[in-house]
């Protein structure tokens, strides 16, 4: 797209039309009469086009945004135009919403208002704000947060950024750090006596800003995100109930600020790694379904418009915090999370251009790659993971109680599944080697996932290799201890072998 002046024509837009039904966002800050639109080839299609001019009010937040004040952020990031500032212990023009009316309140704490939630109830309290409403924020450009608390005493504090969609915990003193007894997982509590300075002190958070966000309401996925930048974004300061954080004196904050940070790339973390061969460090993270954000066809379900757009943000954060490994997972619980499988083998993925877009994306940065696989066999039409061919020494159909969790399953011993898993490598990583550096292949088993078999074909194939020819039954493996170890142990063989053979780099 191109507008009209002084009697030349000037290209503000190029689109690439790769997004399939969904609609793109361009601001854009000109004055003109006419617009030009030129389809560079017949695979141009553009179904619509709709344009809009800002209101007042927008107009008059964009003109305060260019003469924002510049204060101190921080001995890391020094003056950063401050967007908006909360005086938790005082009134505030902010929407300001309770997990229920008085669960906090305002104390004064070494010196300063403060509001806090007492550590004294059976269901996690919150308290949250509306942050920059009416103010302008631009999508994808970089924000900090920070959060003023005091160190007096130990606390347990949560802090829900939904400007990027990010919980982050953080603890002081000698409180445990995490719940005690979490619903779904396995935690490792552990108190320290981490001493307390008696101050207040800052956490903060850089984040980029989405293009929309959810309500006080999160969506596990897809879901409403009625919210705007020019509509604020809520900050939410929240504790887990009292019996789960048993020596929190609870959640205070005294301030909350948000900075624009205009020119990210002056906070990359700067580090020296040895020369080779010496080795090196790989520093990475794993997610797993943070990807709800942008799982919807729905722009009013989609935090950020573009697949890409999301990982590059990531890929951008990475660079602050000194990670040089962009890791990525492409199956959870054996299911395809966005490359492109082909037909009849892997079902397909929603965006199935998405793996590759990351790449071409993560290569302009320079990192390398670990791709991330919750292997069970091929999951789709002509899946071997289907087929599960794997057994449970009782005759069960499980071998957890986590049934939904097992509706595929792969032997190491059988040679279908090696040429599965080999194939699997190729599509992600062999046909874009040349794009980025690979360091290597990330297999986790979820699960059962990838057991040892008690299948007739195993059971012979311990017998010829491990038992003399000896036949062997799932009745005398359950009852002769040794056995079992035998075809356990024969079996975490296999696997080593198998993971061997899998070799590509």
């Amino acid at each position: 797209m191109a507008y009209q002046q002084d009697g030349k024509w000037q290209t503000i837009i190029e689109e690439d039309c790769k997004s399939y039904q969904q609609w793109k966002r361009y601001p854009v800050a000109i004055t003109c009469r006419y617009l030009r639109f030129t389809r560079i080839s017949p695979g141009a299609n553009i179904a619509e086009v709709v344009l809009y001019e800002r209101s007042e009010a927008e107009k008059q937040a964009i003109q305060q945004a260019a003469r924002r004040e510049r204060v101190e952020a921080g001995r890391l990031f020094g003056k950063l135009p401050l967007v908006d500032e909360i005086l938790c212990g005082q009134e505030s023009k902010h929407l300001f919403k309770e997990s229920e009316p008085g669960v906090s309140r305002v104390e004064t704490i070494l010196g300063r208002p403060c509001r806090v939630l007492p550590n004294e109830g059976e269901t996690p309290p919150y308290f949250a704000y509306r942050m920059a409403q009416g103010k302008y924020l631009a999508p994808g450009q970089c924000y900090l947060l920070t959060v003023e608390y005091p160190d007096d005493q130990p606390r347990t504090i949560y802090m829900i950024n939904q400007g990027c969609e990010t919980p982050r915990g953080f603890h002081s003193g000698n409180t445990v750090g995490d719940a005690l007894h979490p619903k779904y997982v396995g935690s490792n509590p552990e108190s320290l006596q981490l001493p307390v300075s008696g101050e207040y002190q800052t956490w903060s958070m850089l984040f980029f800003m989405q293009d929309r966000f959810p309500d006080l309401n999160q969506p596990r996925g897809a879901g409403p995100r009625p919210l705007t930048p020019y509509d604020g974004f809520w900050v939410v300061v929240a504790q887990p109930d009292a019996a789960n954080a048993p020596m929190s004196a609870g959640a205070a904050v005294a301030r909350i600020r948000l900075f624009d940070v205009p020119e990210p790339e002056h906070y990359q973390a700067r580090y020296q790694l040895p020369p080779a061969p010496l080795p090196r460090r790989h520093l990475f993270w794993r997610e797993e379904m943070s990807d709800g954000v942008i799982q919807s066809s729905n722009e009013a379900e989609r935090g950020i418009q573009t697949d890409v757009a999301f990982y590059e943000y990531k890929a951008k954060l990475m660079g602050f915090l000194g990670m040089n490994t962009f890791c990525k997972d492409l199956l959870e619980f054996g299911h395809n999370q966005g490359w492109d499988a082909g037909p009849n083998w892997y079902n397909q993925a929603h965006n199935p251009q998405r793996w590759q877009q990351i790449l071409a994306m993560v290569s302009k940065y320079g990192y390398d790659v670990l791709p991330y696989y919750e292997y069970a066999g091929s999951i789709g039409p002509g899946g071997i993971g289907n087929q599960k061919r794997c057994k449970t020494l009782g005759g069960q159909p499980d071998y957890t109680h986590i049934s939904w969790s097992e509706k595929a399953n792969a032997d190491v011993t059988d040679p279908d599944i090696l040429k599965d898993a080999k194939k699997l490598l190729d599509y992600t990583i062999i046909r874009h080697k040349d794009k980025v550096n690979f360091i290597g292949a990330w297999f986790r088993p979820r699960s059962s996932a990838i057991p040892i078999s008690f299948s007739d074909r195993c059971l012979k194939l311990f017998a010829d290799v491990s038992n003399e020819g000896k036949p062997v039954t799932r009745v005398q493996l359950q009852q002769d201890d040794a056995l079992l170890h035998g075809i356990i142990n024969g079996g975490l063989g296999s696997a080593r072998r198998f993971w061997w053979r899998c070799k590509i780099i």
